[in-house]
């Protein structure tokens, strides 16, 4: 299981079939859509599985872990954003979840949105001023998720997976820093058992080594953007040692900086 840190906040695929990562989770909402006669794909959250067919759409909420598992190739369409994006539902978004994740495209009125935008999505794609691309499918998407509130029936988070977004959202945005159980203790006002026990239990991995991923996986995008030395580069994504961060990185990547960043060349 990894966390996903994603370096586009808001962004829109059009793909044959859904990838079949590991589990993983991350901070952003996310619209899965089967548009193809053909297609279906089975849909894992929190251990939980569902299956797509067409004109069926899931939504992945935050802090939810999930993957996919395709079983006939057509057309997806993949939407990622942050609940910020949509300020008037924000608060709603990130403390409810759907009873029932899949949703009909017919059944909640949302197809004559998803055809129109549909219609535009080469514009979108070639798009040269990013931030209207995302304007435009964050403008979708505000009808969208303004239907499935009215249309599908939400519940509020458990108190565990509360606890443990809060964690992730800490994390993810501190992660270069030295934190510490106490420090997280103090600052979610609940004991360092209880958070460690929590964050387990929702997610399968130990905080120390969530915090391993996210500094690994941002090493490996400075590995591939930039021409900082191995050194640096451990450095900046928090690591006191250069062992430490080879060991890390050879663990989660199966090969060592150096040999990640030669074959990304």
């Amino acid at each position: 299981m990894y966390y996903e840190k994603k370096s586009n906040k808001v962004s829109f695929l059009a793909i044959p079939s859904p990838s079949k990562p590991t589990l993983h989770l991350h901070n952003e909402i996310e619209i899965l859509i089967n548009m193809h006669q053909d297609a279906k794909t089975y849909v894992y959250i929190n251990s939980k599985k569902y299956l797509l067919n067409y004109e069926d759409a899931i939504i992945i909420m935050p802090g939810q872990i999930h993957t996919t598992e395709p079983i006939h190739e057509g057309l997806f369409l993949l939407f990622t954003f942050p609940a910020e994006y949509i300020p008037r539902l924000c608060n709603f978004l990130q403390n409810k979840v759907p009873e029932n994740p899949v949703f009909n495209l017919r059944e909640t009125d949302t197809h004559h949105i998803l055809y129109e935008f549909w219609t535009l999505h080469d514009k979108v794609c070639k798009m040269e001023q990013p931030h209207i691309a995302s304007s435009l499918i964050i403008g979708y998407m505000n009808v969208i998720l303004s239907q499935l509130c009215y249309k599908l029936k939400f519940t509020d988070i458990s108190t565990d997976i509360s606890i443990c977004n809060r964690v992730i959202k800490h994390l993810s945005e501190n992660y270069t820093e030295n934190v510490t159980l106490t420090e997280l203790s103090k600052k979610m006002n609940i004991s360092p058992t209880a958070i460690s026990k929590i964050f387990n239990s929702s997610t399968g991995i130990t905080i120390p080594s969530f915090i391993n991923w996210l500094r690994v996986s941002a090493a490996a995008d400075m590995l591939t953007s930039t021409k900082d030395n191995i050194t640096e580069i451990s450095g900046k994504v928090g690591f006191g040692t250069i062992r430490n961060f080879n060991r890390s990185f050879l663990e989660i990547f199966g090969v060592t900086p150096s040999n990640y960043r030669e074959l990304h060349k």
